[in-house]
């Protein structure tokens, strides 16, 4: 009896290991905090999002696209001031070192959803998914809010170009 007990005993065991060390390896890989996407009046065509992207593998971790269902198009975006005038340039690939973070906020690498397919009002949420170079997938969710300053989201005064991809260190 002690020893099928014993059996019993040592079979959740072992199952418990299995799960904690799965759960900790899926863990292990990008991941994405503080994601918002910032509210703008029903006429605007052009939501920016916002978030941080944080690699704790021990390899690059690499962004070659992004969607979301709400949105007909998604692309990452680099915002700089050049020669004084502000620029915003499609991203085709964003890299993150190992161990390393990317924030994207205001004024530098953001997401710009365009074209939403319904209204999106402050509370929403947006679902978004990263399009990783190794071929899997990274989905989260932006909360829809308002912030202070100046709006990000209508571009109509930055000057688009398509420039090589930029790769972070």
């Amino acid at each position: 009896m002690h020893v099928a007990r014993y059996r019993k005993v040592l079979s959740m065991l072992i199952g418990l290991v299995a799960l904690v060390s799965s759960a900790s390896f899926a863990a292990d890989g990008p991941s994405v905090t503080e994601a918002w996407v910032r509210a703008a009046p029903a006429s605007v065509k052009a939501h920016a999002g916002y978030l941080i992207l944080h690699n704790s593998t021990s390899v690059e971790a690499s962004v070659i696209g992004t969607t979301s269902p709400q949105y007909e198009r998604a692309e990452i975006h680099l915002s700089r001031i050049i020669d004084g005038v502000a620029t915003m340039t499609r991203q085709d690939q964003i890299t993150v070192s190992p161990g390393g973070t990317l924030k994207m906020a205001p004024g530098g690498f953001h997401l710009m959803l365009m074209n939403p397919k319904a209204a999106i009002r402050e509370g929403d949420t947006v679902g978004i998914t990263f399009h990783m170079a190794t071929g899997k997938t990274l989905s989260f969710t932006a909360m829809v809010k308002k912030a202070g300053g100046m709006s990000h989201d209508n571009h109509s005064g930055h000057k688009h170009d398509d420039q090589p991809i930029h790769k972070m260190n």
